[in-house]
């Protein structure tokens, strides 16, 4: 706990909770819970598919952790119903045919795989205008990432807010998208993600869904974009709220197949997908990762599986189906972005884009294994290079299934060399494999860690070693430069990125490879990559090219830049190829790659800044020198200024001063980088993009400045007028034409919508009149449009509050807190406090009190002058410790705590089963230990 506060703030009011209340089925959209703020009032809808249930209530801090009864949607099978008081970040349960409870299989949030269930705002994450990237099939370059383990080296498991830290690190890797193993919520807090318990809660122990949207936001900026590994071949089988849900089924019940389709090597857990509801449910699930996550694509988890029971010997036509409908509605809903498969993903027509070529990978770990150079084939080798020339596969050397220690797997470089997995051959070797794999006509994918030569097998438990970014930076750099020459992005290499491929030389005896790639053909955009799998050096070895001439060496995987032990054989600026057929010498260094093409790298001109690291929304000089670049001879220049990875760009003409190009620009509200480039103006444009890279400035203190949101006065001390201004700024309200103060009391009780004015632009007040009884002003705000049009800015989910003293009803009797005698800040270290306090004259029956921070709470007993509370836990934050009573003698808080005999409990004995608990309150029935009480209709 840091910066505990406890605020001694009282207030008197009447509360009366009902066990067994009910409500009318919701016309409000959505299957789960999900806020609502309209002309109607405020609450949660809740809606839960349980078609042989008796009965379905909900449960939660919002009623006391009674029950409130849902009304059963004619025949559909789903339960509904709006709950004005329930709130975001509330915790709740579905009761189900009053006998147990239930996790809502739809919850985007829950505290745990064994917890609650957490109402959860979609809609309430601020992106601040960072839209999806989808790259073009032919740029992806995948970076497969466990996050609990990827940037953990203090601590395991890792959440997204600390692998944001890490992301730079794959921008200057060069990958344009990451791949997520499974973060739906699992049992307990380190797994690989394939056992997910609740498919529609991102993992609490990564941080939960805000957490994850705060990474994919980041991913985007970065330009890089977001694919989530999705398992639906099979839940659980551990922790699973889902198994017999409504209590029917002779095994899973309704979410799973009942027979022996139920059966996969998991578990008896496969989905039914012979069920409508099932598929929506996987269908639905599919969109809000689209929709409320806005990522870019997806892997699918053994689509065999999926497509096959009892051991592939029964075809699941509804699986085949279900990921036909799925895919087209990821196709024509969503453009750009890519499904990719497992496996099996052309047995059928499901519209998937590519899947992992898993014997590709096999085989490249084969090669570069074996013990003796003799057993290399480079007739095989040929074959997986040149047999699959498409990107409807993904290619990889390593991957989680390979190295993975839960499957007896390890890392490549330990396989390689087991005695010692850093030496020269382990690097070598596995940097050999990699090199086919960005060089291979297909989508490159590697796995987290193998770009340092990580050699600790893969598990939930262990993090990558981000020392060897040092010993072995090297290495790092040269897995950058294969992925920048397979993305073209210094030019010259435009061929990797197609899918031509010509496997012309297989010689098995030097064990030595080459082949011609290309992408528009007739030797246009030709690159050649030869490779040496021996570990000799071959001097002087010919390697025929595609076309006589100059060619341009862009890769030695032998050179000491990347290891000072490597030989630096070969390293040359360009060979010459010449005869009929052309040819060229090479020398090869020992387990190595080189790549060459007739186009040369491009140079770049030279970009400055002043102020070189902006600081605030402040104007700045850009300079550009063209130099030997592209734009050498241009008369004029235009730089194209994006902000944010290129989310708006807007081209200004440049003034030529000298041999330099200038142009002033104001950095406009809301950026943190600056992207650059530059061309010619001309029709057909000539550029200058930093060979690909572009040129990005990060700007500080200029982005995503959120609303400032300020009361006056701030800490209120009775009914006295409260003047609410709120400065656009940044915030999801800027330059809005129209604010709207969405506000409530208490708790939001009594909301109301009131127009605010502006003066001066960007600044919005309103001056509101305090009513009595008053203990919390809530408020939000909203740009006054339409229900389609409709923007908000609560805070990030949080709403705004401000803490009321001493405005209470002047006819009702009073409660003074005295200790603490006002707001205090305790030390991290205290964990919990006392409160005691007076009362005033006609308070009657009970005193109740509450903290607002955990929830918890209870009766002042006994009633006297001086009353003390018991010893109250603090939660980390903000504490606010309420204390209430009446005047009423009969004592509305008394009454909604229930006794089985209409008396007041004493002990267990005391109370037998059958016995009425009151009026409107069903009986009590004994369970094993417990008491549980049967809700009875309301006209009871």
């Amino acid at each position: 706990m840091v910066n505990t506060k406890v605020f001694g703030s009282v207030a008197v009011f009447l509360a009366l909770v009902l066990a067994g209340e009910s409500v009318a089925q919701s016309s409000r959209p959505g299957v789960g819970s999900f806020p609502y703020a309209d002309q109607n009032g405020t609450g949660v809808t809740f809606r839960v598919w349980a078609p042989n249930a008796s009965s379905v209530g909900v449960k939660g801090q919002f009623n006391g952790w009674g029950t409130t009864a849902l009304t059963k949607e004619g025949a559909t099978g789903y339960w509904s119903g709006d709950i004005a008081s329930a709130r975001a970040g509330q915790e709740y349960l579905y009761r189900i045919n009053n006998s147990f409870d239930k996790r809502d299989p739809r919850a985007r949030r829950v505290t745990n795989s064994n917890g609650n269930s957490i109402i959860y705002d979609p809609k309430a994450f601020n992106w601040g205008g960072v839209n999806p990237v989808m790259p073009w099939f032919n740029d992806l370059v995948i970076y497969e990432m466990h996050v609990g383990t990827y940037n953990a080296e203090a601590w395991v498991p890792n959440t997204f807010d600390q692998a944001i830290s890490k992301l730079d690190h794959l921008v200057n890797l060069g990958v344009s998208a990451v791949e997520v193993m499974p973060i739906a919520e699992f049992a307990g807090d380190k797994s690989w993600g394939y056992n997910p318990a609740d498919l529609y809660a991102v993992e609490s122990a990564l941080g939960g869904p805000d957490a994850f949207k705060r990474f994919v936001k980041a991913c985007h900026e970065r330009g890089i974009a977001v694919l989530v590994d999705v398992v639906h071949n099979h839940y659980g089988p551990s922790d699973l709220s889902l198994w017999q849900f409504d209590g029917w089924g002779s095994a899973g019940g309704i979410y799973f197949y009942n027979d022996s389709r139920g059966s996969t090597m998991w578990g008896d857990t496969r989905p039914d997908f012979g069920r409508t509801e099932v598929r929506e449910f996987i269908s639905d699930n599919i969109r809000m990762f689209l929709e409320e996550y806005r990522v870019d694509g997806f892997r699918w988890d053994s689509v065999w599986s999926i497509l096959y029971a009892n051991n592939g010997s029964t075809r699941l036509p509804e699986g085949e189906q279900m990921l036909r409908d799925i895919n087209w509605m990821v196709k024509t809903g969503f453009a750009g972005r890519i499904s990719i498969a497992e496996d099996n993903a052309y047995d059928f027509n499901v519209n998937f884009d590519s899947q992992w070529d898993v014997g590709f990978g096999e085989h490249i770990k084969w090669q570069v294994t074996r013990g003796s150079d003799s057993e290399r084939n480079m007739q095989w080798l040929g074959d997986q290079i040149g047999n699959w020339n498409s990107l409807n596969r993904v290619l990889y050397s390593e991957s989680h299934d390979s190295v993975g220690g839960m499957n007896g797997k390890q890392r490549l470089p330990r396989d390689i060399d087991g005695s010692n997995p850093q030496s020269i051959y382990a690097r070598k070797r596995q940097l050999l494999a990699a090199g086919v794999v960005m060089t291979s006509p297909g989508i490159p994918m590697i796995f987290q860690g193998q770009e340092m030569n990580e050699d600790y097998a893969f598990a939930a438990e262990t993090a990558i070693h981000w020392g060897l970014t040092n010993s072995n930076k090297g290495i790092v750099r040269s897995y950058s430069d294969l992925i920048h020459l397979r993305r073209n992005v210094w030019g010259g290499t435009q061929g990797l990125k197609g899918t031509g491929v010509n496997v012309h030389h297989k010689d098995d005896s030097a064990k030595v490879i080459s082949y011609i790639r290309w992408d528009a053909g007739g030797g246009v955009d030709d690159v050649v990559v030869v490779a040496n799998f021996s570990g000799q050096t071959r001097n002087n070895y010919q390697v025929q090219f595609p076309s006589p001439g100059v060619w341009h060496q862009f890769y030695n995987g032998d050179a000491t830049n990347y290891a000072s032990d490597f030989g630096n054989v070969g390293v040359v600026q360009t060979v010459t190829a010449s005869g009929n057929p052309p040819k060229a010498t090479l020398n090869l260094g020992m387990y190595s790659m080189q790549i060459y093409a007739k186009d040369s790298p491009l140079s770049a001109g030279q970009v400055t800044l002043d102020p070189a690291e902006p600081d605030g929304c402040v104007d700045v000089a850009i300079t550009y020198a063209a130099g030997a670049g592209p734009l050498a001879s241009a008369t004029q220049v235009v730089a194209a200024v994006g902000l944010n990875n290129w989310q708006s760009s807007t081209d200004f003409s440049m003034t030529k001063t000298g041999e330099q190009w200038v142009i002033s620009y104001s950095i406009p509200l809301g950026t943190h980088t600056l992207d650059i480039a530059f061309h010619n103006g001309a029709t057909n444009r000539v550029w200058d993009n930093n060979k690909g890279l572009d040129w990005h400035y990060p700007v500080e203190n200029c982005a995503d400045i959120p609303a400032v949101v300020t009361a006056s006065p701030e800490d209120p001390i009775g009914c006295v007028p409260v003047t609410i201004t709120y400065e656009e700024w940044a915030g999801p309200l800027q330059d809005s034409s129209n604010l709207v103060l969405f506000v409530g009391r208490n708790g939001w009780q009594d909301v109301q919508s009131i127009p605010m004015n502006e003066s001066p632009p960007g600044v919005w007040s309103y001056e509101l009149q305090m009513l009595e009884d008053t203990w919390q002003l809530d408020f939000v705000f909203n740009n006054g449009g339409s229900d389609t049009n409709l923007v908000w800015d609560n805070n990030n989910g949080q709403d705004w509050h401000v803490y009321v003293l001493d405005c209470v009803d002047s006819f009702v009797p009073f409660v003074t807190i005295t200790n603490p005698p006002s707001d205090i800040t305790v030390s991290d270290d205290v964990a919990n406090y006392n409160v005691s306090g007076v009362l005033g004259g006609g308070v009657s029956g009970r005193l109740m009190w509450t903290n607002a921070a955990t929830g918890e709470g209870g009766l002042v007993t006994p009633l006297s002058t001086n009353w003390a509370l018991p010893t109250i836990s603090l939660a980390e934050g903000i504490n606010l410790i309420r204390v209430s009573g009446t005047n009423d003698t009969a004592n509305p808080n008394a009454a909604s705590r229930d006794a089985a005999t209409n008396s007041v409990y004493t002990a267990g004995p005391s109370w037998e089963a059958e016995q009425n608990g009151g009026v409107g309150v069903g009986r009590w029935l004994a369970d094993g230990k417990e008491w549980k009480r049967r809700v009875l209709p309301r006209h009871e």
